[in-house]
């Protein structure tokens, strides 16, 4: 077979694997040339092993940048080095892990009910590893291939998580230097397994100037449980199939002297010689690299997949500069911890308030703490098993008290660009925690957990903490952080306004010193479409005071989807009944600031004196029942005694009756 000819038979099998190289995503849509001079396979100087990963991509090849130019046309390929690049964008190995778990949230569509957590282990030198494993639907060889590619993503619905089809090489990547995959696939009655090596250790000591990549195929007989190379067919079929399309020969017997056979001189058996070669090729580099020294190991790998499913096992984890690894195991059995922040909590330098216990900043180095809050919903049918053990779901809008729903439409240019509705109020702790900020989710996922959208210089805003699905504004792409677009710098702005209002007007309820502000000239406009433009509109759904933020509106309960939680607190069950009355309107424009204030002051001095003499009715109510709680104890004491009494009466009567039962 000619290297014009292997060369067209990888592009049309879509397969990243060819035994000696590997073709990346840039390769895959150029014409037929020769693609084997783009790998060195020479050995060249090896780079040196580096476990630290912010130092792991410097090192030097010896070898030059190049692309390879033939027939006119330019044919790039990946080096190496861009797999290390590439996961810098997580500077945080909990977001790389939370990529991983994306994945498997996303295959719930497919019929998953779990993902696993836990530490497994090296089998070559017992050193730990990460496995992440979920029942999904797994994938396909072609599947599989644009899993470990480049810019490939076949997400396409509105709801799934992943987008940019980069994910998986990151997230990884930025955990160990190596990863083996291995997934299960059923479709049609057609099960396959496929198994794939992404190995920066591979590639840096065998001395490739491209990203290779060896993946082997099988198909499972399900009747016999037999297994079929089926890389090897595929590629025969497919070479098979463009030679009699495009050959001057139409039948694979006029092709025989054609392509590479090896024949059975027993039986006169003809096996493909060249496809077979492959298959070898891809298996030795995965019983060399991988952490499994044989293939019978690598297959068993497969026994608690089930008829779907995928796995992935992360070794040879990066270390930090303290020699230790990034990943803690060890520390609690149940979780896994970032080494440097476990380390610190140990010697008991800090954590010890309630502030530095609260969630906020436990997940920051729990893994437990995190996963229990990344997803803003889950189905009762998935779980998250880390280490063993179940995560608990954990909504941070229950962790909140004196909540208030805020319905906000960003405006861009005269059209809304989506409405979400925040639920915003002080955390339970307030104001004994130094706990706020806003929890932004995107698409069901945490992006950025109590972000700071105000400076805490003094008291105001303190305990305030939202809740928000964000939709409408896109997350970059490590899924920590948002693109700084207009849209989103106008939700940025609505928040910090939501911060200082919620504040102003519910501060006392926790002992501060209740405060009204003066607004600033330039927010006290009305609600109009030229403010919409600029800001969105925003309307708080259950907010009955009118705010002295720019374009805010009165609202009340009657007719809105979203209902206010009952509150324990007197002053608040009396401001849901106070709410609940005929709507009202928007502030003329003509109101001045001044006289908000004023309106405000008399409102609230009004709402003062009601909820002392509202008190006063129940403190006297409650005097009323303790005085009847009082007179039925003493009432129940006087039974007690009569009770007593008659009992008495009644032994003796009993006593008399028998000894008179003795004398007859």
């Amino acid at each position: 077979m000619s290297i014009k000819q292997e060369s067209e038979e990888n592009r049309s099998s879509s397969a990243l694997s060819t035994g000696q190289s590997d073709i990346s995503v840039l390769d895959q849509e150029q014409s037929p040339i020769d693609d084997t001079s783009l790998c060195s396979t020479s050995p060249i100087c090896a780079a040196p092993v580096c476990r630290q990963f912010w130092k792991a991509g410097n090192y030097s090849d010896g070898l030059a940048s190049k692309s390879t130019i033939q027939n006119g046309t330019s044919y790039l390929h990946i080096h190496p080095k861009f797999l290390h690049s590439n996961a810098t964008s997580h500077k945080w190995a909990f977001g790389a892990i939370a990529e991983l778990l994306d994945n498997a949230v996303d295959e719930i569509r497919n019929g998953a009910t779990f993902v696993i957590v836990d530490k497994t282990s090296n089998r070559r030198n017992g050193s730990p590893a990460l496995l992440i494993q979920d029942d999904g639907g797994g994938m396909d060889p072609d599947a599989m291939r644009r899993c470990l590619s480049f810019g490939f993503s076949d997400k396409k619905s509105k709801s799934t998580i992943g987008q940019y089809g980069n994910g998986f090489k990151t997230s990884s990547m930025r955990l160990g230097a190596d990863v083996v995959v291995f997934s299960r696939h059923m479709k049609n009655r057609k099960l396959t397994q496929s198994i794939g090596l992404l190995s920066y250790t591979f590639l840096t000591q065998a001395g490739y100037d491209r990203i290779v990549v060896p993946m082997v195929d099988y198909e499972v007989n399900t009747s016999t449980g037999a297994l079929d190379n089926l890389h090897s067919k595929e590629h025969y079929i497919a070479n098979l199939s463009m030679l009699l399309q495009w050959s001057p020969y139409s039948t694979e017997a006029e092709l025989l002297k054609q392509v590479d056979y090896e024949v059975n001189t027993s039986t006169g058996a003809l096996d493909n010689l060249h496809s077979k070669e492959h298959y070898i090729a891809n298996l030795s580099m995965l019983l060399q690299w991988s952490p499994y020294s044989t293939e019978a190991e690598l297959l068993k790998q497969f026994e608690d997949v089930g008829y779907h499913g995928t796995k992935a096992v992360i070794y040879n984890l990066w270390i930090n500069d303290e020699g230790t690894m990034e990943l803690d195991f060890e520390s609690d059995p149940e979780d896994i911890l970032i080494a440097g922040e476990a380390k610190t909590a140990e010697k008991g330098h800090f954590r010890t308030t309630a502030t530095e216990q609260h969630l906020a900043n436990r997940l920051r180095y729990s893994l437990r703490a995190y996963l229990s809050v990344l997803y803003l919903r889950i189905p009762e049918t998935f779980c998250i098993l880390l280490r063993g053990r179940v995560v608990e779901y954990h909504n941070i809008a229950n962790d909140l008290k004196f909540p208030e729903f805020i319905l906000y439409r960003p405006q861009s240019g005269g059209s809304v660009e989506g409405t979400v509705v925040t639920t915003i109020g002080f955390l339970k702790e307030a104001p004994h925690v130094n706990i706020h900020g806003f929890n932004v989710y995107h698409k069901n996922r945490l992006i950025l957990p109590f972000w700071h959208v105000v400076s805490y210089s003094d008291s105001r805003g303190r305990g305030v903490v939202g809740v928000l699905e964000a939709n409408f504004i896109e997350p970059i792409h490590n899924k920590q952080d948002f693109e700084k677009t207009p849209v989103f710098q106008k939700l940025e702005v609505r928040l910090k306004e939501m911060t200082w209002e919620y504040w102003d007007y519910h501060c006392g309820l926790i002992g501060y010193h209740q405060v009204r502000k003066k607004p600033q000239a330039p927010t006290t406009s009305q609600v109009s479409s030229d403010f919409g433009s600029h800001h969105g509109t925003h309307q708080p759904v259950v907010l009955g005071r009118s705010f002295s933020a720019a374009g805010s509106t009165k609202a009340t309960p009657a007719g809105a989807h979203l209902k206010r939680k009952k509150y324990d607190d007197l002053a608040e069950l009396d401001k849901v009944k106070r709410m609940a009355g005929s709507n009202q309107e928007i502030q003329p424009a003509a109101i001045t600031a001044n006289h908000l204030e004023d309106q405000d002051a008399t409102n609230m001095m009004q709402e003062n004196k009601r909820l002392h003499a509202l008190c006063r009715e129940y403190e006297k109510r409650s005097e009323e029942l303790n005085l009847r709680v009082s007179r039925l104890r003493s009432e129940l004491g006087e039974a007690q005694l009569e009770h007593g009494r008659l009992l008495t009466e009644l032994q003796l009567l009993e006593k008399v009756k028998g000894e008179n039962d003795v004398n007859f």
